[in-house]
């Protein structure tokens, strides 16, 4: 009977446990449905924490759609990032002699960060979609308007992303042909880069009218050859040349860049980096002179006013966590199956940026259409989505223990040359991290934060491993940790539940167990004497099994604590030191004991000088 329940019971055991693993497998996998697409998620993989909060994983799974028949492979990468003054996602293209130069998302990044010394580059993903056959006047433009740091390098194109960067749930603001000003907006600038004055231009390349201002500037004709222009200008106005600009960017005759400084006050033939404010306006000509910083531009109005980031983009794919009706036909790109990036917004206002593979292997990434591109940046947590540059585009890096890597495959074979990027960039604070106490059970670190760098909060965090505890007056103190053990240590603050490291991670261990030296054991069997020397060493911080003993200034080597020496060796022992070095937390030190162990240096006197008084007395 006994033998009967057993065999009942491990055939319900089994039993369960199938029936638990196939609901785990059952559970593995997450389904979302957007619109008339589905995306299944069967697994999770390489998730990780790229540092300041931002994360990464890929997906792998599957998506279908009532616009074409049969449910297929898909593998897409993620990125989830907060977007504020410190952690920013920004457009960014790359300019060489007052053109614009196609790049991969690598080399922008080091753009980026050759020109922004102190910003590091945490990821990035390909933008806009752009010029790719040189086709315009001044050719490999964006589709779209590119703005950085309130640079509008071009104002003109359709749909377009503004991405404020404030630290708000609206984190991102779409729309299409977004107004631009009227006038072309110039501002003046300080030795800090500072604006310190604004005004409007309200003409180009004609004479301005009365108390009016123009700005004057070659253009690129179809050919892409750039057309000098010599200005034309009279005794009521002034002029202001800039002869050697920062740089110069003539998209169009109403969509222009220019900045740089003010060199000569006269008018000239306009050459490739060269432009000029020709003006009457009497304030403007009481504020710029020679060595003044100056910036032309366009800006935009309405809803897309104060833009400080921006891209072009396509279409939408989720607003307010709908699909659009049309997300299929507003865009014909959006209507097959092709690699993609997109770019979303959660309700928090973290913003998740995608890449999907595609056109490689269709067994392992098919590629989507656009309701299932929709499907999967519902799955991410998107309330709002916007498709990007997408096909040999589309490409994701990330950086991984400072080396930067392509994680995504992109479809050319290689990562194709775009017109700009969008990269998760930020500065990193400048903190120190020292203990300042240590023992075996506890820590102190003192956190000093020279420089936050943009970087805004209330209360600071210090983690040791898996322990977290909040910095107080400077200080994280840590309790009932382990002996002679080591502890990553690093510091951050919280955005929500997303923790935002600042430091780099340190390395610290709390002290080894004291050693205890107790005695040096002697015996002796009339021949040879054995030293050995009796310790407690738990934690290992000293080398007492190999220490020193030096009888009568000879020395001789322990081993495993011990050392036999014959009696004739030494004679009559007149000295005994040990010596042995512990290495501690703090530092190694030699330790020289004399004497070791006075009692037992006399009793082996003693013994051995019987031992001779016995020896004499045979041979008398």
């Amino acid at each position: 009977m006994n033998i009967f329940k057993r065999i009942l019971s491990l055939i319900l055991l089994f039993i369960g446990v199938f029936i638990i693993g196939s609901f785990n497998n059952i559970n593995a996998a997450i389904s979302t449905t957007a619109g008339k697409a589905t995306y299944i998620e069967d697994q999770m993989l390489d998730r990780k924490n790229l540092g300041f909060g931002v994360s990464y994983y890929k997906s792998v799974g599957r998506s279908s759609s009532t616009v074409r028949s049969g449910e297929f492979n898909q593998t897409v990468y993620y990125l989830n990032t907060t977007s504020n003054d410190s952690i920013r996602v920004i457009s960014w293209a790359k300019f060489s002699n007052n053109k614009w130069v196609k790049a991969t998302v690598q080399d922008f990044i080091y753009d980026f960060e050759d020109k922004n010394p102190g910003w590091t580059v945490i990821a990035g993903v390909n933008g806009d979609f752009f010029d790719i056959n040189g086709n315009n006047n001044l050719p490999y433009q964006t589709s779209s308007g590119t703005v950085d740091s309130g640079n509008f390098y071009k104002t003109s194109g359709g749909y377009t992303l503004s991405i404020p960067n404030n630290g708000s749930t609206d984190s991102l603001i779409w729309g299409k042909n977004p107004t631009e000003t009227s006038y072309f907006v110039l501002d003046v600038f300080d030795e800090n880069d500072e604006i310190i004055n604004t005004f409007k231009i309200e003409k180009a390349n004609v004479l301005p009218g009365a108390n009016e201002s123009s700005v004057y500037f070659g253009q690129y004709n179809a050919n892409h050859v750039y057309q000098e222009l010599k200005m034309e200008t009279n005794s009521e106005n002034k002029c202001y040349l800039v002869e050697n600009s920062d740089l110069v960017l003539p998209n169009s005759s109403s969509d222009f860049y220019g900045k740089g400084t003010i060199s000569a006050l006269n008018s000239a033939t306009l050459k490739v980096n060269q432009f000029c404010i020709v003006s009457n306006n009497t304030t403007i000509n009481e504020t710029l002179k020679v060595g003044s910083k100056v910036r032309v531009q366009k800006e935009w109005t309405g809803e897309f006013a104060n833009t400080m980031y921006a891209t072009g983009c396509g279409t939408a794919m989720l607003l307010d966590g709908e699909v659009p009706s049309d997300v299929n036909s507003a865009d014909s790109r959006m209507a097959s199956a092709n690699p993609r990036t997109a770019i979303g917004r959660k309700a928090d206002g973290s913003i998740i940026l995608v890449v999907n593979d595609g056109r490689v292997n269709d067994s392992v990434s098919k590629g989507t259409y656009g309701d299932e591109l929709a499907a999967i940046m519902k799955h991410a947590g998107c309330v709002e989505a916007y498709n990007l540059d997408g096909g040999g585009s589309s490409t994701m890096v990330i950086r991984e223990d400072g080396v930067l890597k392509t994680v995504n495959v992109p479809s050319d074979g290689s990562a194709r040359r775009d017109s700009n990027a969008l990269l998760v960039v930020t500065q990193k604070p400048d903190v120190e991290l020292k203990v300042s106490d240590v023992s075996t059970k506890t820590m102190t670190i003192d956190v000093t934060l020279n420089d936050a760098k943009r970087h805004v909060f209330d209360k600071l965090y210090a983690s040791l491993n898996t322990t977290e505890v909040e910095v107080i007056d400077g200080k994280a103190v840590f309790k009932d940790l382990k002996t002679n053990t080591s502890y990553k240590c690093s510091v951050y603050y919280k955005i929500g539940n997303r923790k935002i490291e600042i430091s780099d991670v340190y390395n610290f261990s709390t002290l080894k167990e004291p050693h205890t030296f107790l005695r040096l054991e002697v015996t002796n069997d009339g021949v040879s004497t054995t030293f050995a020397s009796i310790y407690k060493d738990r934690s290992e911080e000293t080398n007492l099994a190999s220490a020193t003993l030096v009888v009568n200034g000879k020395e001789y080597t322990l081993v495993n604590g011990k050392v036999t020496i014959n009696n004739n060796d030494f004679g009559e022992i007149k000295s005994l030191i040990l010596k042995y070095n512990c290495v501690t937390f703090y530092e190694t030190k030699d330790i020289v004991i004399y004497n070791p162990d006075s009692n037992a240096l006399e009793f082996l006197h003693n013994l051995i000088q019987k031992q001779k008084d016995l020896v004499s007395g045979l041979f008398n």
